[in-house]
């Protein structure tokens, strides 16, 4: 199942091909596709979704960045995550540095020790550390 982004073309440079409304483009079809299933994930565009949550960081907005990393780890989880090692890994590494921006997680008393979302806690032993 390969789809490039809607609205762009692959002979763009990176830059064009990948721009933020072509990535919109793409959620909103990936949006109605989940409505219909919940499960229907487009496997190639979480890659782009995990690339808009970077440019998002980039931006200061660290809570959002968050939330595509989540929808991201629950995608991974509903598929076969060992399928997108590297992937995983990314979105892992970049959710461990933004998970103290979720605001769930400030609402926590002081004594809960366990400051991982539970999402994050389902994905971490399928990353193989290197």
């Amino acid at each position: 199942d390969y789809m490039v982004l809607l609205g762009s073309s692959q002979s763009q440079a990176f830059s064009q091909f990948a721009r933020i409304e072509c990535i919109h483009r793409m959620e909103i079809l990936e949006y109605c596709r989940l409505l219909g299933c919940p499960q229907a994930f487009i496997p190639s565009f979480q890659v782009y979704k995990l690339i808009y949550a970077s440019r998002l960081v980039d931006y200061g907005l660290a809570a959002q960045a968050l939330h595509y990393c989540e929808g991201v780890g629950r995608a991974l989880l509903a598929q076969n995550q060992n399928a997108y090692p590297v992937l995983l890994a990314q979105v892992i590494k970049l959710a461990d540095r933004l998970k103290f921006s979720d605001p769930r997680l400030l609402e926590k008393a002081e004594y809960e020790v366990d400051l991982e979302p539970d999402w994050l806690i389902e994905l971490s032993p399928f990353w193989f550390h290197t």
